[in-house]
């Protein structure tokens, strides 16, 4: 097991805590038209505004839950304001939450910051995965 600072666990731990708590809810409020907007912090000094809200991938890769299905709520997500999403090809066997985040990018990929963990803690590491054309 990896060494995880605390900060990690526990943006980790909301973030898939908060996508879970949401799934349910999802059927019973896509009638809401007047939400209010999600609340947003800057990132850095990137000038980026993100929702404090996001969509946290660990979770998308349920197999009771079909491809399609996973992507269709994540779109549903994004139009209902969040701007934040994030995922690591560790998630699911074969990378198959970010599969099912890329169906969603294919029609969403401009409304959102996305980010994506790798295991290595070097450039040569991190890049040596893709360059292999590795996608699991």
């Amino acid at each position: 097991m990896t060494d995880m600072s605390r900060r990690t666990f526990v943006t980790s731990t909301a973030a898939v805590a908060g996508a879970g708590l949401l799934a349910p809810l999802a059927d019973r409020f896509s009638s809401v038209r007047a939400a209010p907007a999600l609340a947003k912090r800057q990132l850095g000094r990137t000038g980026l505004e993100l929702t404090l809200v996001g969509f946290g991938g660990a979770r998308c890769d349920q197999p009771e839950i079909g491809d399609e299905e996973a992507a269709e709520f994540l779109r549903h997500f994004i139009d209902r304001g969040s701007n934040f999403v994030e995922t690591s090809a560790n998630y699911g066997p074969n990378g198959e939450s970010e599969v099912r985040i890329g169906l969603a990018m294919k029609t969403h990929r401009s409304k959102v910051f996305l980010e994506t963990k790798v295991d290595a803690r070097d450039y040569d590491g991190a890049c040596a995965r893709w360059s292999a054309g590795s996608s699991g």
